[in-house]
């Protein structure tokens, strides 16, 4: 390593140490005319936005840079109209043009898909608007009403330029890293200067640094190397393949990690909060979008207990049953083989058979099989008496509430989580169902991602973010002044 990367280290690790954000500068008054200094000015102004190319061009009858950003502008497109020009003299030829006169404006414009010029004696920047229609996809798993119906696409330096289309905010800040065992494939984290802790750029360059895969096909294969605590089941870094919510997110002051060509994103630190909500949030009412926020946490409580509190209550505290529910439960089980346990043990395993199997099917067939074979079969079971009837309308409501979490993750999670709280309340009862609510409990806040409480928010409590969970009032949640 030389002496300048690793003074550079020692900069950030001192940096780091001392809690500092990533911050920006502010812009000059204007343009000085030195090509040298102008571009040294805008190369300070807006790095590190690896995904920006400053290319220079012998004009005639000066020299001149060319600056774009690389998703932005179709190389095609910009040699015929621009750089064949300018090495021809041709100044005439060149596209119409509008002008810059302050840093600030001309990467205002630069981040808005324009191309900058940069001449020798010249105190403004001259801008030319080249057409470029960026690609766009409808997300496949993340699917809202409200909102923007775009996703990431295969590409890493248009999604970089989707994503700054987005965001609309020149603060962002782009790296390229090569992976250390392919240099033909790459990283880019994004970010917000300003806002995102320098801390947890830190370690996330320290563990990208041992990431030992050939090839990243897709960004998922990242995550064992992101964990803070590998073996636990919760996921730290959330997955998405919507472009508003990596928008949101960087702007919120967190960090978005592409991989390649891959056509989703990591989004991190994760925190279960945020990856209980929806970008759809955002764009309802808010009474409305604080009562899906509320309803998605009820659907995982239910997902994660209720057929456990189900066993527990049929097998071993029967006495806390109200005297009509518990005639009810008797009569339906009636002629019925198996214990409580048993039942739902075996309804649950067929539902997450065919889970599976709806998602392998193509997709003609995939919604046909899952809803005939789920009505097929609870229709035969009850029928032929091996499993009561409310068994198979406690399975079916805890699948649907599992189909209410935004993430597939920890939707995935929650709906293997709830086996051991199966074989605990068949075991203790309620008092096993308790003991292992209280254990998962322990666990989610012990979690860290990059240094962050899992359950941020709420433990540790901070009222001033309150409104990640509830669209209330900002007002609600700051202090007066004086009060401590």
């Amino acid at each position: 390593m030389s002496a300048m990367n690793q003074a550079e280290s020692q900069l950030d690790e001192l940096l780091a140490q001392t809690g500092v954000v990533i911050g920006s500068l502010s812009a000059q008054d204007s343009f000085t005319g030195s090509l040298e200094a102008d571009v040294a000015a805008l190369r300070f102004q807006i790095m590190p936005s690896d995904d920006v190319v400053f290319k220079r061009v012998p004009g005639i009858p000066t020299a001149c840079v060319l600056v774009f950003e690389r998703g932005f502008v179709d190389d095609k497109a910009l040699a015929a109209s621009v750089l064949t020009p300018l090495r021809q003299g041709r100044t005439d030829a060149l596209p119409a043009t509008d002008t810059a006169a302050t840093l600030e404006e001309a990467v205002d414009k630069l981040f808005t898909g324009d191309v900058l010029l940069l001449q020798e004696g010249v105190t403004e920047a001259l801008t030319f608007s080249l057409p470029n229609k960026l690609p766009t996809a409808q997300p496949q798993a993340e699917r809202v009403i409200r909102g923007p119906h775009q996703a990431f696409i295969p590409d890493l330096y248009q999604n970089l330029a989707l994503l700054r289309r987005m965001a609309q905010n020149p603060a962002i800040r782009v790296e390229i890293l090569p992976l250390p065992s392919n240099h033909e494939r790459s990283f880019a984290i994004t970010y917000k200067a300003g806002m995102a802790p320098l801390s947890v750029r830190a370690e996330l360059l320290r563990r990208l640094s041992f990431v030992t895969v050939d090839n990243v096909i897709d960004v998922t294969v990242l995550k064992p190397f992101l964990a803070d605590d590998p073996y636990s089941p919760f996921v730290n870094v959330q997955l998405t393949e919507r472009l508003d919510t990596a928008a949101l997110s960087v702007l919120d002051g967190r960090f978005v990690l592409f991989a390649g060509d891959a056509a989703q994103v990591l989004v991190l630190p994760a925190t279960l909060v945020e990856m209980m909500n929806s970008p759809e949030d955002r764009y309802l009412p808010r009474y409305i979008g604080d009562t899906t926020r509320l309803l998605r946490w009820v659907s995982a409580l239910i997902s994660l207990l209720a057929e456990a509190i189900y066993i527990a209550a049929t097998e071993v505290h029967q006495e806390l049953l109200p005297t009509p529910l518990a005639f009810a439960v008797a009569r339906s089980r009636s002629g019925v083989p198996l214990p409580s346990f048993a039942e739902v043990l075996v309804m649950a395993l067929v539902i997450e058979v065919l889970r599976e199997a709806a998602i392998r099917l193509p997709n003609a067939l995939s919604q046909t099989i899952s809803i005939v074979g789920a009505l097929v079969i609870g229709q035969a079971v009850v029928q032929a008496g091996l499993i009561s009837a409310p068994v198979i309308v406690l399975v079916a409501v805890v699948a649907l509430a599992s189909f209410v979490l935004p993430q597939y993750e920890i939707a995935v999670i929650i709906r293997l989580l709830r086996f051991p709280a199966m074989f605990a309340a068949a075991v203790l009862g309620f008092y096993g169902v308790t003991l292992y609510a209280f254990f998962v409990l322990v666990h989610t806040c012990r979690l860290r991602s990059f240094g962050i409480s899992y359950l941020s928010p709420i433990s540790p409590l901070h009222t001033r973010q309150m409104s990640r969970m509830l669209r209330v009032p900002v007002s609600w949640f700051r202090k007066p002044q004086g009060v401590t």
